[in-house]
């Protein structure tokens, strides 16, 4: 695994974990030799050191590998890092459901919403004995 950071532009400082073999431009960072880190564990720590916040601040936004590698982040052993990435990926799922059955309910809410002031509009509905 490899992790691809965007230096260059609005949307520098961008992580992307890259699995299998990938062809990344002058306009990213490369991290291929990951030591110590799971690579997955180690690009969610990157997401989260928000390292568009790094970029110089010019028209053409910029990071540079110092830049990057002079940051420091919680290393934990292996074993918790992977313990780690297993609660992320869980909390995910569960956030995912979530939001998936409310995007249903909102979207139930509104046709039903929709059918009422049809009937209203329509005079199919009794409005009086609602109050």
């Amino acid at each position: 695994m490899t992790i691809a950071i965007g230096r260059v532009g609005a949307l520098c400082g961008n992580v992307h974990l890259v699995v299998g073999s990938a062809w990344v431009t002058d306009n990213a960072l490369v991290v291929s030799e990951i030591r110590s880190f799971s690579p997955e564990y180690l690009s969610l720590i990157l997401r989260e050191l928000n390292l568009n916040s790094l970029a110089n601040k010019t028209a053409q936004p910029l990071i540079t590998g110092s830049m990057v590698t002079d940051l420091r982040g919680p290393l934990p052993l292996l074993e918790e890092q992977l313990a780690i990435i297993a609660y992320i990926r869980s909390a995910t799922a569960r956030l995912g459901a979530i939001r998936l059955a409310t995007e249903r309910t909102i979207a139930l809410l509104k046709e039903r919403r929709a059918a009422l002031i049809a009937a209203a509009v329509t005079g199919q509905m009794n409005i009086g004995a609602i109050t």
